[in-house]
């Protein structure tokens, strides 16, 4: 069944029982921002919207166990190549990854392109280079679970004198950030992402040699397989090249804490007087 209209998703329990269910993106487009079809190109940076109403659908199908399918223009962009040497990400306006704190909004559109490992002990390093030069545009390294767990480093764009260097961890559906300030000169950086079992390490670097941690975390979700890589995005209306250079895989860079011992679990003896039972 092809949905096209603003009317059939609104009724979309009554097409539970279908066998496939194809959005077409072109149709759709063109009656939310009341334009032919000719014109839906020139609306690419509204795509956000249809996005939204696309979040509804896979939720749907996958509820009922129906078969979808995406066609148009929304599909059809390219945002990124991929070469034997390098990355390069056009992003799209109003992308974004972010969950719920302080701004009290959830953004899960960001392009994010991945690789899996069930490695528990593992460094990938990279070098970005990007052209920012609108509020909040971001590239960087990331580690994406799902909607509510992820881990992300990059330098966002303020305005002509500085940039926040800086890295988001989410838990359970809420982002932290910690940030510093950089000069808005800098226009390339290095990430190394590392992993010990559910434990991480974010490190950047200017020259790809000495690396500086950023932040050390624990990631709640993680189970033995993960899925970490880069990204790129502009959450205003705006777009940049990202380009990811130097992708390497290498054995932990992180070693092991050589300090204080860990703590020991230790099994107490409490009697429950109430029941007259030691637990």
């Amino acid at each position: 069944m092809m949905l096209e209209t603003q009317s059939a998703f609104i009724n979309l329990v009554d097409f539970k029982n279908v066998d496939f269910i194809s959005v077409g993106t072109n149709d759709l487009t063109s009656e939310l921002f009341n334009v032919s079809r000719d014109e839906v190109i020139l609306f690419e940076n509204l795509y956000v919207e249809i996005l939204e109403v696309l979040k509804k659908v896979i939720w749907f199908c996958n509820t009922n166990d129906i078969y979808l399918s995406v066609c148009g223009e929304l599909i059809s962009k390219k945002e990124y190549t991929i070469n034997d040497d390098r990355i390069e990400i056009i992003t799209n306006p109003h992308t974004d990854l972010w969950q719920r704190t302080y701004y009290h909004f959830c953004n899960d559109n960001a392009p994010v392109l991945q690789m899996k490992t069930d490695d528990k002990y593992f460094s990938f390093v990279v070098k970005t280079e990007f052209e920012s030069k609108h509020r909040f545009d971001q590239c960087g390294v990331v580690m994406y679970l799902d909607s509510e767990n992820w881990l992300k480093a990059s330098i966002e764009y303020e305005n002509d004198e500085f940039q926040h260097l800086g890295s988001v961890v989410t838990n359970e559906g809420y982002s932290d950030w910690a940030t510093t300030e950089i000069d808005a000169s800098v226009k390339s950086m290095w990430y190394r992402l590392s992993r010990r079992e559910d434990d991480f390490c974010i490190e950047c670097s200017e020259d790809g040699i000495r690396f500086r941690q950023m932040r050390i975390c624990h990631m709640w979700k993680v189970k033995d397989e993960i899925s970490f890589g880069i990204y790129a995005c502009s959450p205003k209306n705006s777009s940049f090249k990202a380009t990811f250079t130097n992708m390497e895989i290498t054995e932990c860079k992180w070693l092991a804490h050589d300090g204080q011992k860990p703590d020991e679990v230790i099994k107490t003896d409490i009697f429950d007087k109430s029941n007259n039972l030691r637990v």
